[in-house]
């Protein structure tokens, strides 16, 4: 997706959804949030997106890569292959794997 530049963030959270196919309520359980929060982001009542809502955006597998267009314009897609890497890493552990075994 191209993230256009200087949308309100309500327009941002149509565009997503338009790109992704979702309704205010399928977001909602997306991102585990009330729809009543994406209706009144959307309508303009929320003009900055919180922290909580960010980290749910990051935390999705979906729809991690809007979350720092979302949180402000300055995104290009090498920012979203870092962010992702950067998240793929948070998610690896340090449990042994079968080649780390020694006979």
């Amino acid at each position: 997706m191209n993230f256009p530049i200087g949308l309100s963030l309500s327009d941002k959270f149509k565009l997503l959804r338009d790109q992704e196919n979702l309704s205010q309520r399928a977001l909602a359980v997306k991102i585990d949030i009330p729809p009543t929060t994406i209706a009144g982001i959307e309508t303009g009542k929320g003009t900055v997106i919180s922290g909580e809502i960010f980290n749910k955006f990051v935390e999705s597998d979906d729809l991690a890569k809007y979350a720092f267009w979302l949180l402000n314009d300055n995104i290009d897609d090498e920012t979203i292959d870092e962010m992702l890497a950067f998240r793929g890493k948070d998610q690896e552990t340090d449990e042994p794997t079968p080649d780390d075994h020694q006979d």
